[in-house]
């Protein structure tokens, strides 16, 4: 089962990772999830959810679908 994510929140989620980029790759493997965990974090306070877990960044399992 998968969440499904607003076209909001797909965009925010983009906008994120793009922005990012760089300093993705320059951080340590061991340090990416950190970096997902703050994404999931910043898209959970602007839309006031709770159920984007690091975990979830860091598995691969993240929603793909667009509501």
């Amino acid at each position: 089962m998968s969440a499904q994510w607003s076209k909001e929140q797909t965009c925010m989620l983009i906008d994120k990772c793009k922005n990012g980029n760089e300093e993705y790759h320059r951080i340590s493997n061991r340090d990416k999830r950190n970096f997902w965990e703050k994404i999931v974090e910043n898209i959970n306070q602007a839309n006031n959810t709770n159920y984007f877990t690091g975990e979830d960044s860091g598995s691969g399992h993240l929603p793909n679908q667009i509501s």
